[in-house]
């Protein structure tokens, strides 16, 4: 199955892109809603193509809204700080995230590990 790409509504099959599912078997189709701003996603027609077979139409409904996660800073400067050796304590700052939301949220740090930052 071809992978459709909406970008109006950021939504997208994430895998498999194509497929063949064999007779009497079954293959999940993920299918991802990422939206970047605020909005109603309310019976939204989709509509899925077999190769030489039939079309079926699938309506979705769901609801984007930000996050309420909440972080200890957005900006941090550490200062003059003295070239690392052993035994020297090492700068540190804890950054703390807190889910004010009324749902769990998950998020991912983006960032290049690194002998200096990690």
């Amino acid at each position: 199955m071809p992978c459709a790409i909406l970008l109006k509504l950021h939504l997208h099959f994430t895998q498999p892109e194509r497929g063949t599912v064999p007779k009497g078997e079954r293959m999940v189709c993920e299918l991802c809603y990422h939206s970047h701003s605020v909005n109603v996603l309310d019976h939204y027609q989709v509509s899925l193509k077999i190769l030489n077979g039939n079309k079926y139409n699938i309506r979705l409904s769901g609801v984007a809204h930000k996050p309420k996660l909440d972080f200890s800073f957005y900006d941090y400067d550490f200062g003059p700080s003295f070239i690392d050796e052993p035994g020297l304590t090492p700068y540190v700052a804890n950054l703390i995230a807190r889910n004010g939301d009324s749902q769990n949220v998950s998020f991912d740090l983006l960032y290049e590990s690194t002998e200096y930052l990690t």
